[in-house]
């Protein structure tokens, strides 16, 4: 489903020296899974998943969908392509000054749909995310889960393929996550979507992940199943993030 092969994002600081946000990414994501990538802060995750759908320009390497290299797309067919790909948010990125029901049409009105088009599919959405009674409320009426079910509702607009989760439940309380966990498991199970998401959350992983690659420093340094990276952990880092799970 998503092919990564030797991916690297390369910037110069002030004295023209190369810094590596990513270095040599290799990952296979398999169709129907969700896929967790987990790192500490400043270890490449969002630069990694923020390529996949080019919001940043890889400096090397291939990023291939559905037999598609996305990296080699001109602007117009990278528009078309990304109508596959929903991607949901720490901080929501909702329109302030739009309802739910505005923010969840948005992606809809963009691509000329219909008003009757886009009725239909926005209150499909806001049932299937539990939101019916807040369908004329704004963003700052509601609590952050609803946010994040306003922004998963935006980010299936599309019928996308392939959903991306940027830390998607890092500002939301422990009950909020489960629940939001919860619509994701089902998304996948009901509509076949492939999920990428990325956290520093080993609960998360745990809770959600059929597998999981571990990012530091711009590199991949382990990569397996969840119930085996629990089981045997190889590297330092994530012995550490298992630690913190426990205590």
């Amino acid at each position: 489903m998503i092919h990564v092969e030797n991916l690297s994002k390369v910037y110069k600081n002030n004295n023209n020296e190369k810094i590596y946000a990513l270095n040599s990414i290799n990952l296979e994501i398999n169709k129907g899974e969700i896929f967790g990538i987990i790192g500490l802060s400043g270890a490449g995750k969002s630069t990694l998943i923020r390529c996949l759908n080019r919001l940043e320009e890889p400096t090397t390497g291939k990023v291939i969908m559905d037999n598609i290299e996305v990296t080699k797309l001109n602007k117009n067919d990278l528009r078309k392509k990304r109508k596959e790909i929903g991607m949901i948010f720490q901080h929501f990125n909702l329109l302030s000054s739009k309802t739910v029901y505005e923010n969840i049409a948005f992606p809809l009105e963009l691509e000329k749909l219909s008003k009757d088009e886009i009725d239909k599919r926005v209150n499909t959405l806001l049932k299937y995310v539990e939101l019916e009674d807040k369908k004329h409320a704004y963003p700052s009426q509601l609590s952050g889960g609803q946010k994040q079910r306003v922004a998963i509702a935006r980010a299936l607009a599309n019928n996308p393929k392939i959903l991306l989760s940027d830390e998607g439940t890092s500002a939301l309380d422990p009950k909020t996550t489960k629940s939001i966990l919860e619509l994701l498991c089902k998304i996948r199970d009901e509509f076949g979507l492939t999920i990428v998401l990325i956290t520093h959350q080993m609960e998360v992983i745990k809770d959600i992940c059929d597998r999981v690659a571990i990012i530091e420093d711009g590199k991949i340094i382990e990569e397996n199943t969840v119930k085996e990276i629990f089981a045997n952990p190889k590297t330092k880092t994530l012995q550490e993030f298992i630690r913190l799970e426990v205590i």
